[in-house]
């Protein structure tokens, strides 16, 4: 029998040529004395490459059969098979879950470092090649944008973020009756052609102190937002993210807001609805700046890039509540037809949402014996089909919360253990404050 050895790094395995012969497709199967890799001296075949996993490489050309051992790097050995030309089909059914498992993990890691900056060491920009204006144009923006920067971008932050609570606090406080005054010289509402809630808006105003700390919070905001769009490098891009438009949406609702106040006393009351939508739209759009801590909060950001990696399983979960709901709906109606329940199909939608979440209610519930079986048949599968993507959801916050844990102390690890002296070098050299001789320098060390 005809035999070949390959050396790797010292280690010599020997197989049969007639079996490296059963894939023709792969490396070790082309190898011939002409090869690169033949040493004739020795009558072998050298590679420099890691004999740890070629065990399981020369088990495939037996079995036919790719095996992954416990104690080998998934991660190498997918670069161990690249190397030898080997197929990933023929992946053991068994090792599926190990050789796949470290890919997903892979891609967590990836959105965690490429999305994430908390826990990075703050970046230094060299600023020397710029002219003035640009130089300061990129200071602001880093400034405003990276809170990991500096720690005067530390302190701004959480000078925006107070405006931000300050900002919602007078939006809460403004609906309190104990924090308005009534409004003079202006058409009153009569109970008969409003709801409390728009007459209370409408006959009175917020208290000054009120006002004055609105006008002062959305100063500063609105302030913030148009320095951003002075110093960003890119305006198309920049409009692309949602969180700019909210800025600057809220900060347009407040202003609109507070300048029809001052404009309401000589304006007549219109339509109902206009107006009710008017002041819910002016009134609540400033709590969407609450998004905004999604950029701030490392923890934030890991609850959105879990929820996003879990949208397959949402869309999923929302398909089959959708259809869950159009059954029990009908077959509410058709059970309820005897008594005057369920008014329509609407009404019948209405109860399936809230009794598969679990919610109830109680403004509409059967009253009939086959009616209180369609009921508990609705509540069972809201809970079993709620509680399955659910499961998943949790478990990608999991790994991405663990992860992250794990790149955080990484990096402290490496800070830790890097040479104090080599540190000031590179601090020395970002900073570009003189150039190092090297020369001097190998003679300290």
């Amino acid at each position: 029998m005809e035999t070949a050895q390959i050396n790797l790094r010292g280690t010599v395995f020997t197989t049969s040529l007639k079996t490296l012969q059963n894939y023709l497709e792969t490396k070790l199967a082309s190898l011939t004395h002409q090869s690169d890799n033949y040493n004739v001296e020795k009558d072998e075949y050298f590679f420099d490459r890691n004999p740890c996993s070629f065990h399981n490489i020369l088990d495939f050309y037996s079995t036919g059969k790719i095996h992954i051992s416990s104690a080998i790097c998934v991660e190498s050995f997918r670069e161990e098979l690249e190397f030898w030309e080997i197929p990933m089909k023929y992946i053991s059914k068994c090792c599926w879950k190990t050789f796949y498992q470290i890919g997903e993990d892979m891609d967590v890691l990836e959105k965690i470092v490429t999305r994430l900056k908390c826990g990075q060491e703050p970046t230094n920009v060299d600023y020397s090649s710029l002219s003035i204006v640009h130089r300061l144009r990129s200071r602001i923006w880093q400034l405003l944008t990276d809170i990991q920067s500096s720690t005067s971008a530390k302190v701004l932050h959480c000078f925006l973020v107070m405006a931000m609570i300050v900002s919602i606090l007078v939006y809460a406080l403004e609906t309190l009756e104990i924090c308005r005054v009534d409004r003079h010289g202006s058409k009153m509402l009569d109970s008969n052609s409003s709801s409390i809630k728009l007459r209370l808006l409408w006959n009175t105003a917020p208290h000054p102190v009120l006002i004055l700390l609105d006008f002062a919070t959305n100063s500063i905001l609105s302030l913030e937002l148009a320095l951003r769009i002075f110093t960003c490098p890119c305006i198309k891009r920049f409009w692309k993210s949602p969180m700019n438009i909210i800025d600057l949406l809220s900060c347009t609702g407040v202003w609109l807001c507070l300048a029809f106040s001052e404009m309401q006393p000589s304006l007549s009351y219109g339509p109902l609805w206009i107006m009710s939508c008017m002041f819910g739209f002016l009134y609540s759009i400033r709590i969407l700046r609450l998004l905004r801590m999604f950029r701030f909060n490392c923890g934030m950001q890991i609850l959105y890039l879990s929820i996003k990696s879990s949208a397959r399983e949402l869309y999923l979960l929302a398909s089959a509540f959708i259809c869950f709901v159009i059954i029990f709906a009908g077959f509410i109606y058709v059970a309820e037809l005897q008594v005057d329940t369920f008014a329509d199909m609407f009404v019948s939608l209405w109860w399936a949402v809230i009794t598969m979440t679990t919610v109830g209610y109680g403004d509409h519930f059967p009253s009939t014996g086959t009616g209180f079986l369609v009921g508990t048949a609705c509540a069972i599968v809201g809970i079993l089909l709620i509680a399955l993507p659910v499961a998943v959801t949790s478990s990608n916050f999991n790994d991405f919360n663990n992860f992250n844990k794990y790149r955080i102390r990484h990096f402290h690890m490496s800070r830790k253990h890097e040479p104090e002296k080599i540190r000031q070098c590179v601090k020395i050299n970002q900073m570009k404050v003189k150039p190092i001789d090297h020369d001097k320098h190998s003679t300290l060390m």
